[in-house]
């Protein structure tokens, strides 16, 4: 977890080069290559943390009682999210790196309440 949440301001950089390009590939997304690209990155990004979690969840420390499905797909919405954010030029106070990062926690550790998709 620490990994990945030092890897999360990634996500709002607007020099980051993978935020750069992915924004090109979005602008070309009625180009059915780029479209395509795009939605196999997405789709990879979900198939790995589900994989994480349900790697977590064969090792004890996430509960079986979390839907990696859900998990997986909801922690990739908010990566997406918070990068097309930052990619337009949006500031928010409300909900950023920190408040991800927290959601993440109290999702997968089974010693946190709330915010956590079930099956």
């Amino acid at each position: 977890m620490n990994a990945i949440a030092q890897s999360l301001p990634k996500l709002v950089s607007r020099e980051d080069v993978s935020n750069l390009i992915m924004m090109y590939l979005i602008g070309k997304s009625d180009q059915p290559e780029a479209a395509g690209i795009v939605a196999d990155f997405y789709r990879q990004a979900v198939a790995t943390s589900r994989k994480w979690i349900v790697t977590g969840q064969e090792s004890g420390v996430i509960p079986s009682s979390v839907n990696a499905d859900q998990a997986a797909e909801l922690f990739e919405l908010l990566s997406f999210g918070l990068r097309m954010r930052s990619l337009i030029g949006v500031r928010s106070t409300g909900f950023g790196i920190q408040e991800f990062s927290e959601l993440i926690m109290r999702t997968l550790r089974p010693d946190c309440q709330g915010g956590a998709p079930t099956s």
